[in-house]
C-alpha cells in the first residue's frame, strides 16, 4: 500500500513539474551592483590593482559618494582614508 501511494505521489509530481515552462521557473536575481572580477596583485605588482563592478539590473545604479575602503586581515578597523570615492553622479548603466 505504501509503495503504491508512494509511486502515485511521484508520478503526480511528475506531471505538475512537466505543466510548468522552464522560462517561468524562478532564477536568482540580483538588485544591486555585484563585483564581477578583482585583482589584489598583477604583474607590476600592487600598482595594477581593479576591481570591476556590473550592474545587472535593467536600471542605472547611482554610485555617487560610494567608497572603496581598505582593511587588513588583521585589522580591528578600516583605514580612514578612503581608497577611492566615487565623485557625485556616477552611475552604472544596466547589464554594464
Amino acid at each position: 500500500m505504501f509503495r503504491s501511494r508512494f509511486l502515485a505521489f511521484v508520478v503526480f509530481v511528475s506531471m505538475v513539474t512537466a505543466l510548468v515552462p522552464l522560462s517561468q521557473r524562478a532564477a536568482a536575481v540580483s538588485t544591486s551592483i555585484v563585483i564581477s572580477e578583482f585583482r589584489v596583485r598583477g604583474p607590476n605588482g600592487g600598482n595594477d590593482e581593479f576591481i570591476e563592478l556590473y550592474n545587472p539590473t535593467a536600471l542605472p545604479i547611482d554610485l555617487s559618494f560610494h567608497r572603496l575602503q581598505y582593511k587588513s586581515v588583521a585589522g580591528a578597523a578600516y583605514l580612514t582614508a578612503d581608497l577611492f570615492a566615487f565623485p557625485m553622479d556616477t552611475f552604472i548603466a544596466p547589464r554594464e
